[in-house]
């Protein structure tokens, strides 16, 4: 495999477990200030990934597929159950 295309993939990787500790690190803290600044850098490291699978597919031609398709189903019904927990929880206070 082209050495490019490995250090693109590894990026992502990297990119992807950023995500995953700002998200895990958000979900723990209690101040709102604190929450949200990790929220805000969890999104931007999600901009990276879409850059970098930009890059595969502008530059090399890949698209990354994969599971991409399933993993969108399962993240929009994720953000779903957690908007309505959330309203549910506004509608008590």
């Amino acid at each position: 495999m082209n050495n490019d295309l490995v250090i693109i993939r590894n990026m992502i990787r990297d990119e992807s477990e950023a995500v995953a500790h700002y998200e895990d690190a958000a979900n723990k803290v209690m101040n709102p200030i604190l929450k949200k600044l990790l929220t805000d850098i969890k999104e931007e490291e999600m901009v990276h990934i879409g850059e970098l699978k930009q890059a595969l597919k502008e530059l090399y031609g890949v698209v990354d597929k994969g599971k991409e398709a399933e993993g969108k189903m399962e993240a929009n019904e994720l953000i779903e159950k957690m908007k309505r927990a959330h309203a549910a929880s506004h509608a008590i206070d």
